[in-house]
This record gives structure tokens, C-alpha cells and sequence, in this order.
């Protein structure tokens, strides 16, 4: 059994772990990171990543998770979609730590920019644009970079909390949205995780713990997920967008 929320619901969680637990965000940021970092150092061997951030703190969990893989061999380059001035102060935090690291890492306040970077093609793609908070159709800079990373054929795609494009509460791709082959979470899923097409964009979805929230409330409050190790309750596999019709009726004379 897991418990999915929503976004305003995950926010009470972070500002429990923050004020409540006295974890720093920042620290909450490192954790997320190192989470991700985890899985993908798990499935993919060092090699070209690129890793899209927005200005938000998804995008400093991508920039830090930038900064771990270079740490760890990977050949890093790292953008990030608006000017420095508005980033949240953990975000700019994890972006200033790219100071002195060469032509690595890069602000873009258009597409054509990155599309003029002089890089090699990547194997593995990070999407940190958006997380949990996206409520608006996403367009512009945004809507290109998705583009471009729905494109990476041959790369990896890992999505950072949720696919950026999907709402967090509906499942709902806001006019675009990232298809992800791995997404990582943080503490709880995501309604959008399950809720279509949300879970088809998500693709394989890790939990990674990042903090303690032992005793809030909002945790128990969750839409519960069932899950079940009963062979003899297993359907056989169907098709990620199908509907119970497809697989026949089932008639009960009682």
C-alpha cells in the first residue's frame, strides 16, 4: 500500500520536514538529488548527459544531480532555461557552484541558444524544468526545450519528481510534457502518476526518501494505492492505455 498526494499536499509535507524537522531545503535538495543520482548510476554507465533545469527548486535538484554525476565521471552539461536572477535561493545556491567549472553549464532565455552550444549528442537526458507546482500550459522556451528532449532518440530520459508538462493532481500534460523513461520522486507519489497520461509519461517510477516526516498529519491524508504480492490476483500484462472493456465482461447471477 502507498499513499499518492497531491501538490499542495506534498508542499505540507517539505514545510513539515523544514519548520517541524528543521531540514534545511537545501539539504532536502541534496537528498533529492542524491537519490536520483543512485538510480541512475545504478542502470546507466558514465557518459554524455545533458540536464535541462528551470529556475525553481526542481531545477536545483538538477543542477545538483549535474553536479554529482560530473563528480562521479559523467560528461556533464548543464542548462538552465531563464536568467540567474530568477532562480530561488537554493537553486542558485547549487548554480553557483558552476562558477569555476568552464563552459559547462549555461543560462538561456532562448532555444536557439542551446542549439548554438557546441556539445556532444547525449545518452542520457535529466528533466529538472518543471516539478509538482506546474499548473499553466507550458509554452515558449519551455515547449521547445520539451520538444528537444522528447527528440533525444537513443538517450535516456529521466524526469526529476514528476515529467515536466504533467500535472501533479490530474495526470494531465499541460499542452506538452516530457516522455520519461525513468521518473524519480521524493517522499510520495503523485496523483499524476497514476492518473492518465501522466502515467504513461512517467514511465518506470521510483519513491526516494529525502527527509523525515514522521508525524504529519497531511501523510495520512493520501489517496492509498494497492498493491498486491499475490500471484493468483495478478491480471496478466495489459496495455498501458487500454480500458477494462477491451479485455472482456464479466457476468455475476447472484
Amino acid at each position: 500500500m502507498q499513499i499518492a498526494l497531491t501538490a499542495k499536499q506534498m508542499r505540507a509535507v517539505d514545510e513539515y520536514m523544514m519548520n517541524k524537522r528543521h531540514i534545511p531545503g537545501i539539504i532536502l535538495m541534496e537528498n533529492a538529488a542524491r537519490g536520483v543520482c543512485d538510480i541512475v548510476m545504478e542502470q546507466i554507465e558514465p557518459c554524455v548527459a545533458h540536464v535541462f533545469c528551470g529556475t525553481g527548486n526542481n531545477g536545483g535538484d538538477g543542477l545538483a544531480v549535474g553536479r554529482i554525476l560530473m563528480a562521479h565521471g559523467y560528461d556533464v552539461y548543464v542548462v538552465v532555461l531563464g536568467e540567474p536572477g530568477s532562480m530561488t535561493v537554493d537553486t542558485a545556491t547549487n548554480f553557483a557552484m558552476f562558477a569555476d567549472m568552464g563552459e559547462c553549464a549555461k543560462c538561456i532565455t532562448g532555444f536557439d541558444q542551446f542549439d548554438a552550444w557546441d556539445i556532444p549528442e547525449a545518452e542520457l537526458v535529466v528533466d529538472a524544468v518543471f516539478g509538482t507546482g506546474l499548473t499553466r500550459e507550458v509554452e515558449g522556451i519551455y515547449a521547445d526545450c520539451i520538444d528537444h528532449i522528447n527528440a533525444s532518440l537513443g538517450a535516456t530520459v529521466v524526469s526529476i519528481d514528476i515529467p515536466s508538462g504533467i500535472n501533479a493532481d490530474t495526470g494531465a500534460a499541460m499542452g506538452i510534457a516530457v516522455v520519461a523513461d525513468i521518473t524519480v520522486t521524493f517522499q510520495y507519489p503523485k496523483l499524476g502518476h497514476f492518473l492518465f497520461p501522466g502515467r504513461e509519461h512517467a514511465g518506470y517510477t521510483e519513491v526516494v526518501m529525502i527527509g523525515v516526516d514522521d508525524g504529519c498529519d497531511v501523510a495520512d491524508e493520501g489517496v492509498v494505492v494497492y498493491y498486491s504480492d499475490d500471484e493468483e490476483m495478478e491480471l496478466e500484462p495489459r496495455r498501458m492505455n487500454s480500458n477494462k472493456g477491451d479485455y472482456g465482461r464479466l457476468l455475476f447471477v447472484a
